[in-house]
Parts: structure tokens; C-alpha cells; sequence
């Protein structure tokens, strides 16, 4: 596996190493007569760390290094300009500075098998080697030396192309349109390895090229299109739509501006690179309208008197003189485009390849039938649509329908090109039943990688289908028929498959997705009882792996796992694995693998389960060590302060990947002053990786250096100084600051704010206010004057614009921008919801009436008012509609947040309509049979059936007691597993299924351990004692039961009588035994906990606090900790955010001698169970250092013991304005705040001196609602 933090890394390098690269130098070494004469371009030190990283992945994917013959005599190499004659003379010492494989072996480099005159290595295999070697001494070409590679074997071609490869894309890059296209080619095989690594930030593309030379790059970019990030693939869809405008139609888009690349979001945990300075120029695109990027001229953004304009030098008579008459021309004197330039034909469709799934829907809609029923018939359109999911609904169901509806001449036509739709199946909505059985399994065979409602509905018909027709004991052919559609069965269907059937069809269950239940059944039947396995075998199963018996993994030997190239299979396997399973595997590979080597070697989700002991037993000295692994926020702190200690310079930011989490506020404030910029660039790189309070720590640290640099900075700040600070900072201003930017750097800041990450500004944020207001003075004119484009250079700002500011815009300007918000406006903050809502309904009439068109558009807006969405009338396209909204949201974060930081709105209702609409549907489609059964039996509308509990999956938490209770046997039987998938029923629901539970499986002393597992959280409803009667022995089996919310009787009944049937004693518990226990080790009594061995809870203490117990338990644990690990105030970062909610147990003098530092390491689960009279005991700086996140899940009643100056302490913290009001009679304070119930917009920003200082006590304030969705 290829790490993000080798990625980011490599992405610093490349920009690095192009930027000191000029263009008139890498042209001098391709001169148009003689191509194939192609010199090499000088090469940087940045150079060599790229080639040593991508040559690096080759040894992590299990490729033997090539054996090398010495280098000749004539070579040399200019060690400070780095311009070999030939580049392979670098080849080998950068071979040789790679980690050596582990795998046993002699090395293949002639310097060590010269002692080696018997050796037993594959002697032909090394003559092949050193013939390739020996000829890549001896050419002087760049395309020679790609052709000479291109013939040699495997294992020396991926060391050799990787070398190569950033050299060759630096040749396209700089080459472009004076290569011929077979040379092109070339560069583009070499260049692959870097665009298959390329990190998720704008990618450098060639500002012109011709259509055969597009070709060929469009080709490579849809061979790599799966390596590439959504916004990579948008990028290249725009760059493409101008050559093709240039090259065919002679023209260049009106108003185009190069997009300003969006970082990946910090859900996604990828860092961002758009801010960092110095590589700017080398990874954004090059604009192929230079003029397209200066913003239009408008009077806040002028100098009297001077030539400077939106950051830019201007001559303005020579700007008048050349504007006249050019009005119309674009790029290279090239006309302008008509504004719907239509420009898609079957040509055009073949170029762009897999990237036609990232079109707009508007753009293929107006594809002329004609070219796109021709390319539908060809032989590209298949690999166009091959495995591209995720596709936008919109434009899957526009295209698949002209499709349908244009290009086919009858049903059974269209039906029979099923298996080349690719991901546009996920969006095909006839029925299965019209289906025979070999265009089923086309279909189904195409459904593998859709995640839609409409597709799961589909998969589940055709699977049901499929195996109604198999008879009583199905074969091998149906399981290889139902691919991974097979996870669609119950586990009671599962166990119809013989254990020889399911091993010879292993290939096609391991990588379906299984729910516990499915997997427990499937490796019970593939495993014999108490059989051991060998790691070979456990990487075979894939995703069956999560049903094997922890006892098992803990006897597989780690060599057996860390075998070359087994890293991908691995991953894969551990990844679906709960908590004790992992713990148990890492337990049995430290038997044979030492804990430094298995640190560095696991992968990301094993080395998640490695506790802070195990870590300090690990030799880790150096950065280098953490850079490209996956630590977990406490095992950075951990790790970054045993090696750093609390001084910290720019240079180690840079390496520390990932274990950039662990960093403090004092280590940012440690940067000395000359490399503070240096510095926050570094971490604005990693800001996917950063926590808010780090962000505003580096924000504070950077405006401190530069006010120390120049008084005022802000105020007077040019251009280009505002263009080198990373956005991330900018968004953090104080706000005074923020309103005092000068005009002259309006195009800067417009350009920033429209690529803009806000998520980490609470929605009633004064900056975000101040930061709203700047950009519409950016704009420099009256809201009715601007244009759809100048509207959407807001970016994420208009998100948080006041509705009524909208109102005043141009008709079509306002149709314009409320579609481009129901797209990109995934949250809008409760203070606006029905202002806004109105001013949809004004514009585009009342949601009951809109057509599917147009709730296709807007249905993002239902979101704002419940009582529109769940009052919407049943239409046949309508659950289609909605369900397309829930996919598009479904995939964003769902913990826990509060509402300051929520990104996505509450979905109940949503959720609730389609239950509704589904069920109402399937009523529809009953039998007679079944209404004459329900007006016979009273049994409600809408009674579940198996089919469409499979389809609702959490949504079958809107069943009604009644309801529940009017199952079938069959039905119950059928559903179990996926009934207990749901956590959140109330008490009347666990009731109704408790009953049926009985009614069809017996009491509860008669349940197997098996059927337990199916039950899952649908046992919640089982009394105290009938949880100590249930048959639970296993601690896999309690591991999945503790997902579940169980009260403290309850946890307290399973523990006793797991304890009870297995005779473990709590004195007994091992580390392994403490962490499949999950919640129910709140159940363990005061003398239990105290019972637990030191070891074992040191090694599990994280497992015990994720559990949420009340506090009296937690002061227990809390005991046992200080116990084991000290003082509280000498607990470091590390160590309380691994202890979790254990915190929540110390007394009020324990908290009070918490260091500040710690604070924001606190884990904010634990926040809310702190009681609120120890909370009040913390001081100012410990409640301001406690960060946005924690601050924001302080409660109500919390709040209301802190009293005035912690509060507005909170206050600051969260990133809110405070106002002090007047005591309420019984004393405790009270605020009110701004009409939509948050912090009135006063203050805000990272100060540069205290953050106290900008807090504005003027008016009152109502704190926003912290409650828990």
C-alpha cells in the first residue's frame, strides 16, 4: 500500500522539482527535427526523492531489485547541477538506498554478490538484467531508454519506470505540442507511476494540444482514472471541453476560468496543497486563457492614482487601447464561444473515455441523438463506463434513459446490451421479474460496485431470482453466477451452501461486503471447530475474515502475514475486523515478528490497535520513522513527543505525515520566527490531518510573525504576500482584520475564498460573516448588478449568505444561484432555513407542484422544511428523487457533531418519507391473498416482508410496534439479522420484537449463540435476567453486542452471565478478554475493577475508554489508571486521549491539575459526562485550551455552572461571540443571542495577542444547541 503521507510528500517534490525547471530548458532538449535524439532534462535533488519514493512502492508490492552490472568509465555526473549525461547513472545508488526487502535472499547488486561466486540466484534471470542494465548505460535518449525498459521483465521494469517516470512527465509536460504523438506515447507509459501516486491536488496539464495528441493523454488519464481524486477527474473533464473547443470548433469558452482546486474534504483525511506558496505555479493548471484569470475591474478594487488592480500591474492607457475591438476574441485571438457551445460528438465521446462520467447532466442532454446512439453502439462505449462509480444520480438516469429511450429498437434490444452499461446499471429501474436468467446475471454481474438505493433494490430482485430457480441444495454455478450479489442472502441461506461449495467458490465471497451475522456463518462453515489456520489462508477469505473466532487469529504467526506484497490483502482483511480481532491478530504476529518490525510493517488498521505501550517498546527515533504511517490522533501525540519533544521545526512538519495530529499548541509556538511561513505551510499540506485548535494555533503563531515582520500587516498586505498564506489561515483573521483588507488584493482573496474549506468555523462564526461581507465588497457592485458568475465566485460563502440579501439579483441570476445551492450547499445554518425556503418556493412555485425535472434540481431544499417533505404527494418518480438525495448525503460523516460544526442537516424526515413511499409501495403490490389476510387478522398497512426490510436497512427503525409484531415466522426468520442491525428502537419496538423473537425461536434460555448474533441489538429489549440467561459465551459474540445501547442493568446482567457459563473471574481477564468485553465492562463492580491486572489494563485502557459508563464506573476506572500509569498532572497528551472517557471519572482537583496542553487531546465523548460542578472547576486557560470540538459539546446544564467568565471563555473556545447578561433570579446566567438561536456574530478569528481580547461583552447570547442527533 502506497500511504498518503508518501503521497503528500512526493506531491511537495515534484512541484519542487518542475517549479526550478524552465520551460526554454526542457524545450532546448527537444528539438522538432529529431525527436528520437531527445536529450535528458537536468535533474534536482528533488528528483532523486521522488524516483526513491515511487521505486520504494515496487519493493512494498514484492518486486525483486534488478541486479546492475557497475557503471562505465565514461560515465559522470555533475553532483551540483545534476545533469548526467545519462540519468541511469543514478539508478543504482538509489537502488541500493532502499530498505531491504525482508524476505530472506542474497542481494542483487554486484558489489554484494562479488563475495558471492556460488550463489544460488536465478543466473539467467540476472543475465537478463544485466543486458537491460548495460544497454540503459549506453543510450543518450529519453524515448530510447523508455523502449529499452518497456522490453525488460517485470521486476526490473517497475524499479526502471519508476525512476524514470517524473522525468517523463515533466517532458510532456514541457513538450506538449511540439512531440509527435508516438513519442508522447512513450512519455506517457514512463509517466504512469507518478499519476497512479499523484497526490489529490491539481494536476499540471499542457495549456494547448492538438486532437491526435489528445488522444493519447486522454487515454493514459482513463488507464489511471481509478488512482486519480474527484477533483483531479473534474479537472481534466474541464481541460479537455477547451482543447476540444479549440481544436474542433475554433473557439474558446466565454468566461471560463481555470476552477480553483477544492481540497479534499476533512472527512476524507487528505491534506490540502492549493495553499502552499513556492509550488503553486507547478501544480495548478495552466490557464488556456491567460486573461480568463483577472478578475473584472469594478470600483472596489481600483487605486487612485495608481497602476495596481485586484493585485495586478495595469497600464491602463495600453489596456484601452488593446481591449478595443477584442472584446470577442479569446485565447490566441481564437472567437469566442457561443454561450451553449455544443460540442460532444461520437469523436469527442470516444476521447474522453471514462471521464464521461463526470459530465454534467445539462451537457448530455443536448448530446445529438444521432452521435451518441453510434458511440453507444460501438466498442468504446463499455470501457467508458467501467468501474467510474461514484456517478451523480442526475446524470446517470439522464443518460441511461436517452439511452433507453433514443438508441434502442425494442425493450429486449436495450436489455440485451446490459452487460456493456458498466456503472450506469446502478441506475437501471425496470423490474426482474421481465428478466430471464441469463440477462439477470448479465445485469447483476454489473451491480458490484453501485452503493445507490435504486441498484441495492434491483441487486436484491435479481439475487432472489436467481436462487428461488436453484432447487434445495444450490451448486458452485449459482454462487459464481451471484458474485458478490451473494451478500444480499440471509445467513439462514448461507447455511444451504455446502462447506465444499463455498471453498471452491472462495474467490467470489471474499470481497463481498457481509454484516456480522453472514460472516460468523460463512467461516463456521468453511472452519471446523477449534481449527487453526495459516496466515496464507487467512488472507484468502477476504471479507469472510471478519467471521473468524478471535481464539483463531491469535495463532497465525505474523511472517506468515508480512510476506511481500501481501500488504494489499492484509489491509483488506483487517479492515473489516472488529476491535478484538485485531488486537488478537497483532497478538499472534508478535509470537514471531518483533514489535519495531511489526510497527513499521502492519497495516493501517491493525497498527490503529497497537496501544501506547506497545508503541514505546518500539525503537522509534527518528521522524523519518512516522512518515507514511497511519497513527491514530493519540499514538501521534504519543509518538511525536517521545521523539521531539516540545521543540519542533518546519523541516520535521514536513516528514511527519499523519503524526502531524500529535503536534501541539507549544510546539507551533516553539517555530522560530524565520521559519514560521515555512512552517504553516507544512501543516496546512496536512490540514486534512489537523484538528481545529490546531488550526487556529498555527493561525495565531503565522499573523503573530507577520505583525512582528511589518506593523499592520494585514492592512496594507499586497497581492502576492496574501497569495503565499494558505487559505486555511486566512479564514481564521480577526475579524477587524478581515473588514481592513485592502481592495487591491480583492482578486486574491476572491480566488481563495471560492476554494475555501469552512467547515472548521462554527456556522455562527463572526468571521464567516465578516468573511461573507468582504467578498461582496470584493464583487464591487449592487447585488441586482451581478452576474450568475460573479454570484458563484463566492464559493462556499454563499452558503451562508442572508436569504434576503439574494432577493434583489436578476431574475435568471437568482434561478441561477438557488440551483447552484441546492448542488453545493449541503448545510445551511438554522437562522436562514425558512427564509430560504421561502425564497425558493417565490422563484419556483410550491414543492407539491414542481415536476421531476425540477425536484431533480432542488430537492436539497426539502431539507429546510419538514413539514414540505413530509407532506410532499406520492408521484411515480418521487422516491427515485429523494432516493438519489439520501445517496448524495449518505456518504458524509454521521457521528456525533454539534450543531456549530454539522455538515450535513438532520435526515430523519427524509428517511422517514421514503419509509413511508416504500412501504406504501409495497402495498400496492400485494397479493389479494395478503389484504384479505390483513382485514382478516387486522394487520396493519404496510406490513414488513422480507424484500423490503432487505431494502430499508436502517430504515426499518420507522416500523411500528404493530407493525413489528405482524411479521410472519418466515418473515422474522428471513430479516432477523437485518432488524438487528438497528440500535435506536424504543422501548415499545424491542418489545414487539422480543415477543416474536419467542413466538418463532423459543425462550430465551433456548437461543443459540448463533441466533444471538442474528438478534443483535434486537436483544436490547430483553429483561436483566433473561440477558444472564442468554447463551453468550464467546467474546467475539459480546464484542458485537456492545455496538448496541444497552442501559447499566443490562451491561451489568451480560457481564455476570458471561462470567457465570465461562468461570472467568475479573482477576483472570487478559488484555484480549478487557477489549471483547466492550460496554459491558461497565458492568464489573467497584472490587472487580480493582481486581483487573495492571498489565492487561494497560495494554487494553483505550478499549475501556471508548465505553460510555456512568460516572461512577469511570471513577473506578479512573483509580485503576492513576494506579497504573501515575498522577494525573503528569499525564501527557498521549495518554489522556487514549484513556477516553476514563477523564470524565477524575474529581474536580484532578481535573484542575490537568496541563492546559492536554486539553484539546481530551476525546469529546467524554466532555458531556464530565458533572458539571467538577467542570466548573477548571480555569480560564484550561477551558479556552480545551479547543472548538470539546468546547462545543459542553450541555446545557454544564454551562449553567460555569458562570460568566468561564462561559465566555467556552465561548471563545468554540470560536463564538459572548455577551454577558443580566443573572436570572435563581442566579445562574443567562444569554440570548441572534435570531436563529446562536451567538450573536460580534467577534471572532485567531488573535494575535490573547483571544480574550476580541471577545465583545455587548449584547446577550443564547448558546446554540448542543444536543446529540
Amino acid at each position: 500500500m502506497y500511504y498518503w503521507g508518501q503521497t503528500a510528500l512526493l506531491s511537495l517534490l515534484l512541484a519542487g522539482w518542475m517549479a526550478v525547471m524552465p520551460q526554454e530548458m526542457m524545450i532546448s532538449v527537444m528539438p522538432d527535427n529529431n525527436q528520437s535524439a531527445m536529450a535528458f532534462p537536468p535533474m534536482t535533488p528533488e528528483f532523486k526523492e521522488m524516483a526513491k519514493k515511487l521505486m520504494l512502492k515496487c519493493s512494498k508490492m514484492g518486486y525483486q531489485p534488478p541486479s546492475l552490472l557497475d557503471p562505465p568509465s565514461n560515465s559522470s555526473t555533475d553532483e551540483e547541477e545534476m545533469t548526467p549525461r545519462n540519468p541511469f547513472s543514478l539508478f543504482s545508488s538509489l537502488l541500493s538506498s532502499l530498505p531491504l526487502p525482508p524476505s530472506p535472499g542474497p542481494d542483487l547488486s554486484s558489489s554484494r554478490l562479488a563475495g558471492l561466486p556460488n550463489s544460488s540466484v536465478d543466473m539467467p534471470t540476472m543475465d537478463a538484467d544485466w543486458n537491460v542494465t548495460e544497454e540503459l548505460w549506453n543510450v543518450t535518449t529519453l524515448p530510447d531508454m523508455i523502449d529499452i525498459m518497456k522490453n525488460s521483465t517485470d521486476h526490473p521494469r517497475c524499479f526502471m519506470q519508476a525512476f524514470i517516470s517524473p522525468m517523463a512527465w515533466s517532458a510532456v509536460m514541457h513538450g506538449g505540442l511540439l512531440l509527435r504523438p508516438e513519442v508522447l506515447a512513450k512519455l506517457l507509459w514512463a509517466a504512469k507511476p507518478l499519476m497512479e501516486n499523484m497526490p489529490p491536488y491539481n494536476i499540471t496539464l499542457p495549456p494547448h494540444l492538438d486532437q491526435d495528441r489528445l488522444t493519447e493523454m486522454m487515454r493514459m488519464f482513463s488507464e489511471v482514472f481509478g488512482s486519480l481524486s474527484e477533483e483531479q477527474r473534474e479537472q481534466i473533464r474541464d481541460w479537455v471541453k477547451v482543447r476540444v473547443l479549440e481544436n474542433v470548433f475554433n473557439c474558446t469558452p466565454n468566461g471560463m476560468r481555470p476552477k480553483p482546486m477544492q481540497p479534499a474534504g476533512l472527512e476524507k483525511f487528505r491534506p490540502s496543497l492549493s495553499s502552499v506558496p513556492s509550488l503553486l505555479g507547478a501544480l495548478r493548471p495552466i490557464p488556456s486563457n491567460p486573461s480568463s484569470t483577472v478578475v473584472p475591474e469594478h470600483d472596489g478594487a481600483k487605486k487612485e492614482g495608481g497602476k495596481e488592480q485586484n493585485g495586478r500591474k495595469v497600464d491602463k492607457e495600453k489596456e484601452r487601447e488593446k481591449g478595443k475591438g477584442d472584446d470577442d476574441k479569446g485565447a490566441f485571438g481564437l472567437a469566442r464561444c457561443p454561450p451553449r457551445q455544443r460540442w460532444l460528438n461520437r469523436s469527442v465521446l470516444r476521447i474522453m473515455g471514462r471521464f464521461l462520467s463526470r459530465l454534467p447532466p445539462d451537457e448530455v442532454q443536448v448530446i445529438p441523438k444521432e452521435e451518441l446512439c453510434e458511440f453507444f453502439r460501438s466498442p468504446h462505449f463499455p470501457a467508458a463506463f467501467q468501474k467510474v462509480w461514484p456517478i451523480r444520480a442526475s446524470l446517470g438516469r439522464t443518460l441511461l434513459g436517452r439511452i433507453k429511450k433514443e438508441c434502442s429498437i425494442s425493450k429486449q434490444d436495450f436489455l440485451e446490451h446490459t452487460a456493456s452499461l458498466g456503472s450506469l446499471a446502478c441506475f437501471y429501474e425496470g423490474e426482474a421479474s421481465s428478466l430471464n436468467e441469463t440477462l439477470s446475471q448479465r445485469l447483476l454481474a454489473q451491480l458490484d460496485e453501485c452503493q445507490n438505493s435504486a441498484s441495492t433494490k434491483l441487486k436484491q430482485q435479481l439475487v432472489r431470482k436467481l436462487f428461488s430457480s436453484a432447487g434445495a441444495t444450490p451448486g458452485p454455478e449459482l454462487l459464481k453466477s451471484l458474485g458478490s450479489g451473494v451478500s444480499v442472502l440471509s445467513p439462514s441461506k448461507l447455511t444451504r451452501f455446502s462447506a465444499e461449495v463455498l471453498a471452491s467458490t472462495l474467490p467470489d465471497l471474499r470481497n463481498a461486503r457481509w454484516s456480522p451475522a453472514q460472516a460468523s456463518t460463512l467461516a463456521k462453515a468453511l472452519l471446523k471447530k477449534g481449527q487453526n489456520i495459516s496466515g496464507d489462508y487467512l488472507l484468502s477469505l477476504g471479507t469472510v475474515a471478519q467471521g473468524v473466532a478471535s481464539s483463531v487469529l491469535r495463532n497465525i504467526k505474523g511472517r506468515e502475514l508480512l510476506r511481500d506484497g501481501e500488504d494489499e490483502r492484509l489491509e483488506a482483511v483487517s479492515l473489516k475486523m472488529s476491535a478484538l480481532q485485531r488486537r488478537a491478530l497483532i497478538q499472534g504476529m508478535r509470537g514471531d515478528v518483533n514489535v519495531s518490525e511489526l510497527v513499521l510493517s502492519v497495516p493501517a488498521a491493525l497498527l490503529s490497535s497497537m496501544s501506547l505501550s506497545t508503541l514505546k517498546q518500539a525503537q522509534l527515533t527518528s521522524v523519518e520513522q512516522l512518515e507514511g504511517r497511519s497513527w491514530t490522533r493519540a499514538q501521534s501525540a504519543f509518538l511525536v513527543k517521545k521523539i521531539l519533544g516540545q521543540k519542533l521545526k518546519a523541516e520535521h512538519l514536513r516528514k511527519l505525515g499523519r503524526a502531524v495530529q500529535g503536534v501541539t499548541c507549544e510546539m507551533i509556538d516553539s517555530l522560530g520566527q524565520n521559519e514560521t511561513m515555512e512552517g504553516v505551510a507544512a501543516l496546512s499540506q496536512s490540514s486534512g490531518w489537523l484538528a481545529k485548535a490546531q488550526t487556529i494555533c498555527a493561525a495565531r503563531k503565522l499573523f503573530d510573525s507577520l505583525e512582528q515582520e511589518r506593523r499592520d500587516y494585514f492592512r496594507n498586505v499586497s497581492s502576492a504576500e496574501l497569495e503565499r498564506i494558505p487559505t486555511m489561515m486566512i479564514i481564521h483573521l480577526p475579524v477587524d482584520e478581515i473588514r481592513a483588507l485592502p481592495a487591491s488584493v480583492c482578486g486574491v482573496f476572491l480566488d481563495k475564498m471560492e476554494a475555501a474549506n469552512l467547515l472548521c468555523l462554527p456556522h455562527s462564526s463572526p468571521s464567516r460573516t465578516a468573511l461573507t461581507q468582504k467578498a461582496l465588497d470584493c464583487l464591487g457592485k449592487n447585488m441586482s448588478e451581478l452576474s450568475t458568475e460573479e454570484v458563484m465566485r463566492l464559493g462556499p460563502l454563499l452558503c451562508d449568505l442572508r436569504p434576503s440579501k439574494l432577493r434583489p439579483l436578476a431574475p435568471e441570476v437568482l434561478n441561477n444561484t438557488l440551483l447552484g445551492m441546492a448542488s453545493t450547499c449541503t448545510y445551511i445554518r438554522r437562522g436562514h432555513r425558512e427564509e430560504l425556503f421561502a425564497l425558493v418556493k417565490d422563484t419556483f412555485g410550491e414543492p407539491s407542484n414542481w415536476s421531476e425535472q425540477t425536484m431533480q434540481s432542488l430537492r436539497s431544499f426539502l431539507l429546510l422544511d419538514d413539514y414540505a417533505l413530509r407532506t410532499l404527494p406520492d408521484k411515480p418518480w418521487l422516491r427515485s428523487a429523494l432516493s438519489d438525495l439520501m445517496d448524495s448525503l449518505s456518504d458524509q460523516p454521521s457521528a456525533l457533531v454539534p450543531e456549530e460544526f454539522r455538515s450535513v442537516p438532520d435526515l430523519s424526515t427524509l428517511r422517514w418519507k421514503l419509509f413511508v413511499l416504500a412501504s406504501q409501495n409495497q402495498n400496492q403490490t400485494s397479493t389479494p391473498a395478503q389484504r384479505r389476510r390483513r382485514r382478516r387478522e387486522a394487520v396493519p398497512v404496510g406490513e414488513p416482508t422480507a424484500d423490503l426490510i432487505e431494502q430499508l436497512g436502517q430504515d426499518n427503525v420507522f416500523w411500528s410496534p404493530a407493525q413489528l409484531a405482524s411479521m410472519s415466522c418466515d418473515t422474522f426468520n428471513e430479516s432477523a439479522s437485518r432488524l438487528g442491525e438497528i440500535s435506536q428502537y424504543t422501548a415499545e419496538q424491542l418489545a414487539s420484537l422480543c415477543q416474536k423473537t419467542i413466538q418463532c425461536w423459543g425462550a430465551v434460555t433456548q437461543l443459540t449463540e448463533s441466533q444471538a448474533v442474528e438478534l443483535g441489538c434486537a436483544s436490547q429489549g430483553f429483561s436483566a435476567e433473561e440477558l444472564r440467561q442468554l447463551n453468550v459465551s464467546s467474546l467475539d459474540t459480546l464484542q458485537l453486542l456492545s455496538a448496541c445501547m444497552w442501559t447499566q442493568t443490562q451491561r451489568a446482567a451480560m457481564w455476570q452471565g458471561f462470567a457465570q457459563r465461562t468461570g472467568v473471574a475479573a482477576a483472570q481477564l487478559s488484555e484480549l478478554d478487557i477489549v471483547g468485553l466492550g460496554q459491558f465492562i461497565c458492568g464489573l463492580q467497584k472490587d472487580e475493577v480493582e481486581q483487573l491486572s495492571s498489565d492487561s489494563f494497560r495494554e487494553a485502557a483505550e478499549a475501556v475508554g471508548g465505553a460510555l459508563c456512568e460516572v461512577a464506573q469511570m471513577e473506578c476506572f479512573k483509580n485503576k489508571a492513576v494506579a497504573t500509569f501515575g498522577r494525573p498532572q503528569d499525564w501527557s497528551e498521549g495518554q489522556v486521549m487514549a484513556l477516553g472517557n476514563i477523564i470524565a471519572g477524575l474529581d474536580a482537583a484532578e481535573l484542575q491539575s490537568l496541563n492546559p496542553s492536554v486539553f484539546s487531546f481530551i476525546v469529546s465523548s467524554a466532555i458531556p459526562l464530565i458533572p458539571p460542578q467538577r467542570l466548573a472547576a477548571l480555569s480560564v486557560s484550561q477551558v479556552q485550551a480545551l479547543g472548538p470540538d470539546n468546547a462545543a459539546v459542553v450541555t446545557d446544564a454544564q454551562k449553567a455552572e460555569l458562570g460568566e467568565e468561564l462561559n465566555a471563555a467556552l465561548a471563545e473556545a468554540v470560536g463564538v461571540a459572548y455577551a454577558r447578561s443580566e443573572s436570572s433570579p435563581d442566579g445562574s446566567q443567562s444569554g440570548t443571542g441572534g435570531q436563529d438561536g446562536s451567538a450573536l456574530p460580534q467577534g471572532g478569528g485567531a488573535g494575535r495577542n490573547t483571544m480574550m481580547s476580541l471577545v465583545v461583552i455587548l449584547q446577550p447570547l443564547l448558546f446554540l444547541l448542543l444536543g446529540f442527533m
